[in-house]
């Protein structure tokens, strides 16, 4: 199994409903690869032939993948999903749906797939690299490129504790050791993680008692990720406030 890269970095990021984390953890991104890595070292989609091109010089090669894990209902659902979808690839974002099963989600075969519904000029470039140890891959890599890093963020924990809980192929019972396995093996794989997460218990309310089965997990997963993660950033009514760092 890969070990943890050394250089890997973990950010949380809470609130509450309507707080503005999604947006702060999207620009979180943003700006990370530009002060990192600088804009002209990022690969953008590999749906966009000519801008690939243009990043063929890339020194760095980056994937952008945002774990989406809010299940569609209905036809409304899927439009909104695909809705986001599209602003996302604006972003240079490659989505994934997980709504369970974190643990087994390996991102080479997830991308390999989803290359799939490319152009055809960008399968060939895919059919045709492969990159380190790791079989990583980034559309215009040049010849000599070796290092190519997924930055991942996940959105959100909120819905992935969730459906764990109450879809029928979730794990139930062993739900916090479920997604404690998904969080490792994201760090192992990503050199960048950003997970979104809600604030639970702040409203003193009183639930059922499935409902409060669900908050005491999600509030042991947001115990655990706080735990690990190397900063842990509330946003409250849009404005960021470090909690860890």
């Amino acid at each position: 199994m890969k070990e943890q890269n050394k250089d890997s970095t973990f950010h949380l990021v809470t609130g509450g409903s309507g707080s503005g984390k999604s947006a702060y953890a999207e620009d979180c991104v943003s700006r990370l690869l530009a002060n990192r890595y600088g804009e002209e070292k990022v690969c953008p989609d590999l749906n966009r032939g000519a801008e690939k091109k243009a990043n063929a010089h890339c020194v760095t090669s980056l994937r952008c993948v945002y774990i989406a894990t809010m299940i569609p209902y209905g036809e409304d659902g899927k439009r909104r999903v695909e809705r986001h979808r599209r602003l996302r690839r604006e972003k240079h974002f490659e989505t994934i749906e997980c709504y369970t099963g974190l643990e087994h989600l390996i991102l080479e075969n997830e991308l390999l797939e989803m290359s799939r519904r490319y152009e055809t000029d960008a399968n060939a470039v895919l059919r045709e690299i492969r990159s380190d140890a790791n079989g990583a891959l980034c559309g215009g890599m040049p010849e000599n490129q070796t290092d190519v890093d997924y930055v991942v963020l996940l959105e959100c924990m909120s819905n992935l504790v969730a459906n764990e809980v109450f879809e029928p192929d979730g794990a139930g019972k062993g739900t916090v050791e479920a997604i404690q396995r998904g969080i490792d093996s994201l760090r192992r794989q990503a050199r960048h993680l950003i997970v979104v997460t809600n604030e639970v218990f702040s409203d003193g309310v009183s639930y059922d008692t499935e409902t409060m089965r669900y908050l005491s997990y999600l509030g042991a997963v947001n115990q655990a990720m706080a735990a690990q993660a190397d900063m842990v950033t509330e946003v409250v009514y849009g404005i960021p406030v470090t909690v860890k760092k």
